[in-house]
C-alpha cells in the first residue's frame, strides 16, 4: 500500500485516538512535548492537514495545549483524566451500538453496564506503604498522598522498615519514599527494589514566598537531616546569592542557639520547629513546609496503572477476570412474546 493511499485512510478520529491513548498509557506524561506535526503525521502515515486537525480539536477538548512561544503542543496536567474520560464515552457507546444490533434489550445493555462498573471499583485496592525518617512526616505524607492518589496508603518509619523488609516486600505492591531516602530504601529492600518509588518534595509556594521575602544579610538554616539542609541552602542562595547563610542540624543545641543569637533570620524546617523554640527562645521567621511535586504523582500514577493492566494480562490469560473470577455469564431473561 503506497504511502498516499494510507494517508487517505488515516482520519481525524484516528490521530485522535492514538494520542489520547499515548497520554492516558504515560507515553506522553502531563506537561511533556508531543511529536510536532510533521514527526507525527510522518510516524502514523497521515496527512499532515489531518494531524494538525486532531491537535486542534484536542486543544479545544483541553486535554492539550499549545507550548509557550507557540513551539508545538504540550500536555495539559488534566489532560489524561479529559482523554480517559471521552475514550470511555466513545467506547461505550460503540459497544452499546453493538449490543442494540445484537438485539440485546435496553435494561439487560444497563444491568450489565451497571454490574461491571460496581464489579471494577469492588476490586481490592493496590497496597502501598510511604516510608520516611520520622514518624510526623511518615503520617502527614502518606495522608497526602491518599488524597493526591485516591487509594490508602499506609505510613512507616524508615528505621521499622528496615526491620521488617521481607514483611513489607509480600504485603505491598508499592513502596514509596523521598527523593533524599530512595538510594538508602532501595539498598534495604534489596532483590524487591522493583517495588520502589521516589517522590519529590519540594519547599511549598507560601514558603519559599516568605524565603524570598527575607531581607536581612545573614539568614540560618535549621534542619532535621543533613540532605534537607543541603537541599534549601540551595534554594535560599539562588534567592539571595549575596547573603551569608549559616546552617545547623537540630539535634546540636550548642550551633542552635549560636545560630539564633547571629542571624538575622531564621528558617526552620516544620519537623524542627518546636524543638528549635525550646532551644532558641526564640520563634522562627520562616517555618519551611513541602509538599509533593506533581510529576512525582503523576509518575506513581502511572506505576499503579501499569500493575493493574499486567494483573489485568495475567488474570484474563488464565481465562478469569481481571479481578479473580472466573467470567460467567448470566442466562437472558425469558422474552415475552
Amino acid at each position: 500500500m503506497n504511502a498516499q493511499h494510507t494517508s487517505a485512510r488515516i482520519t481525524v478520529e484516528d490521530v485522535k485516538q492514538a494520542i489520547t491513548w499515548r497520554i492516558q498509557t504515560g507515553m506522553h506524561p502531563a506537561n511533556s512535548r508531543l511529536p510536532s506535526v510533521r514527526e507525527l503525521a510522518r510516524e502514523l502515515g497521515a496527512n499532515r492537514n489531518t494531524v494538525n486537525k486532531a491537535y486542534r480539536q484536542l486543544c479545544e477538548a483541553g486535554v492539550i495545549a499549545l507550548s509557550p512561544r507557540n513551539r508545538g503542543f504540550i500536555v495539559k496536567d488534566e489532560g489524561s483524566r479529559i482523554a480517559a474520560a471521552d475514550d470511555l464515552q466513545r467506547c461505550a457507546r460503540e459497544m452499546i451500538w453493538r449490543a442494540m444490533v445484537a438485539g440485546i434489550p435496553r435494561e439487560r445493555i444497563t444491568q450489565d453496564l451497571l454490574a461491571t462498573v460496581a464489579d471494577v471499583y469492588a476490586a481490592r485496592c493496590l497496597r502501598m506503604t510511604f516510608i520516611e525518617c520520622n514518624a510526623h512526616d511518615s503520617v502527614e505524607m502518606a495522608r497526602e498522598l491518599s488524597e493526591l492518589v485516591g487509594e490508602p496508603i499506609a505510613a512507616c518509619v524508615l528505621q521499622d522498615a528496615a526491620r521488617r523488609v521481607r514483611a513489607l516486600a509480600r504485603q505491598n505492591d508499592l513502596i514509596i519514599t523521598t527523593f533524599h531516602h530512595l538510594a538508602e530504601v532501595s539498598q534495604i529492600f534489596g532483590e524487591y527494589t522493583d517495588r520502589i518509588v521516589g517522590v519529590d518534595t519540594r519547599p511549598s509556594p507560601d514558603t519559599l514566598l516568605r524565603i524570598a521575602r527575607l531581607a536581612g544579610p545573614r539568614i540560618g538554616l535549621v534542619c532535621t537531616l543533613e540532605n534537607t539542609a543541603r537541599s534549601l541552602r540551595h534554594i535560599i542562595k539562588s534567592y539571595h546569592p549575596d547573603r551569608t547563610v549559616d546552617t545547623a542540624l537540630v539535634d546540636a543545641a550548642a550551633d542552635v542557639q549560636r545560630l539564633a543569637r547571629v542571624c538575622d533570620h531564621v528558617i526552620v524546617t516544620h519537623t524542627a520547629a518546636e524543638q528549635f523554640a525550646q532551644i532558641a527562645r526564640r520563634q522562627p521567621d520562616v517555618v519551611a513546609q513541602f509538599c509533593i511535586d506533581e510529576q512525582s504523582i503523576a509518575y506513581l500514577k502511572q506505576r499503579m496503572r501499569q500493575i493493574r493492566l499486567n494483573e489485568h494480562a495475567l488474570s484474563t490469560s488464565n481465562g478469569e477476570t481481571a479481578y479473580g473470577k472466573r467470567a460467567t455469564r448470566k442466562p437472558l431473561p425469558a422474552q415475552a412474546p
